[in-house]
């Protein structure tokens, strides 16, 4: 199989694309094989690969003692890069134009950012692409927020929320109306309903909250769509989906292998807890 055949696209969260698939596929029992994976042409804008100074070495390795400390994985494998932050957008009109550029596979994989990124892609793909048949057989979006101002309120409290806000406008490319325009949940009306969408969460997210996900799925069924899944995972953290626990880690590969074998996922829906 050529990469550029390759079934699955993946869009990535808040660090590079490299080191996120290289955590899904170098597991001894990987959620898809390297192969599998289209390759990235190009990163994002903000992921700036070189050998960063000093400062940067410093710090990095500083988080990821705390992340090793709560028994996360750490951020850093492979090539080291630094994120420059004037760049991100958070799931806006960059994201979603670099997403477009990935192009179409049988899966359209997004994770945190990245899941927001795929639903915002495809809820406004023209009507001439829709009704091309060239779209994907199934969005997988694992901790998908609602919209970013629903992120910021759920980490940071109701009193901070603008606060943060207000430094993601000052210091990136984040625009607070765009947040809401673009969101997946205002765009839930505009999703194609010729697209299965599967949505995994886990109870114990601190950083996007499950109930973003249901808000979501109560969104796309009043709007009639015909095929959504969910799967809320046990012990899993924001960080760790599929390395979270076994019996996490178990219930996440049969989901997806049943929605990959599924004949007819276009027209059906499932919860799984």
């Amino acid at each position: 199989m050529a990469l550029e055949d390759a079934p699955v696209v993946f869009f990535q969260g808040a660090f590079a694309s490299a080191q996120q698939v290289h955590r899904l596929t170098t597991h001894p029992d990987p959620l898809f094989l390297p192969h599998e994976i289209r390759s990235i042409a190009a990163d994002l804008p903000e992921v700036v690969y070189s050998s960063p100074l000093f400062l940067r070495i410093a710090f990095t390795w500083i988080l990821n003692l705390c992340l090793l400390a709560m028994g996360r994985p750490v951020i850093v494998q492979g090539a080291p890069y630094y994120i420059d932050f004037r760049h991100v957008n958070l799931g806006q009109h960059s994201d979603i134009e670099q997403c477009r550029a990935r192009g179409v596979g049988d899966i359209a994989f997004g994770i945190s950012r990245g899941a927001a990124t795929t639903f915002a892609r495809w809820a406004l793909a023209e009507e001439e692409e829709l009704a091309s048949g060239t779209v994907p057989k199934l969005l997988l979006l694992e901790g998908c927020p609602a919209s970013i101002p629903h992120v910021l309120e759920f980490r940071n409290g109701a009193r901070l929320a603008s606060l943060a806000e207000w430094l993601l406008e000052q210091m990136t490319a984040y625009k607070a109306a765009d947040a809401r325009l673009l969101s997946p949940l205002a765009l839930a009306h505009r999703f194609p309903h010729n697209i299965p969408v599967a949505f995994v969460t886990a109870k114990h997210d601190t950083s996007v909250s499950p109930n973003d996900t249901y808000a979501l799925v109560d969104a796309l069924q009043r709007a009639g769509h015909p095929s959504v899944h969910v799967l809320e995972l046990q012990d899993a953290h924001h960080n760790n989906y599929y390395t979270g626990s076994e019996r996490d880690r178990l219930a996440y590969k049969a989901f997806v292998m049943a929605l990959r074998e599924d004949t007819n996922p276009r027209a059906s829906s499932s919860f799984f807890h």
